[in-house]
């Protein structure tokens, strides 16, 4: 489900463990200037971050790459995010991870 929030600055951060969750759309055009994913489980687990517009998905990190306990994933490119479109973070195995996306 595509969710719309007001265009501006800000960050969105949470958790998730296996699954899916989808960070609010803009209905503008938008930048994730950095993010980081840290892995706060006792296990191992995948992940696959994505730029969607709930019809077809870019990956913007490899796919499925794995996050051993404790350690951190950070980006700092920054990526242009569609207006309608949102980020996608898919979790496989059984860990928890924790998120956090600095938007423009």
């Amino acid at each position: 489900m595509l969710v719309i929030v007001p265009s501006g600055p800000g960050a969105d951060s949470g958790s998730i463990s296996a699954g899916t969750t989808d960070l609010p759309g803009r209905d503008t055009m938008y930048r994730v200037v950095a993010f980081s994913l840290t892995n706060t489980s006792a296990s191992n687990c995948g992940v696959t971050v994505y730029v969607s517009d709930d019809t077809t998905d870019i990956a913007i990190t490899s796919l499925d790459f794995t996050l051993k306990p404790g350690q951190a994933y950070v980006r700092d490119s920054p990526t242009i995010i569609p207006a309608n479109s949102f980020v996608r973070i898919i979790v496989t195995g059984g860990g928890t991870l924790d998120y956090y996306f600095s938007i423009m």
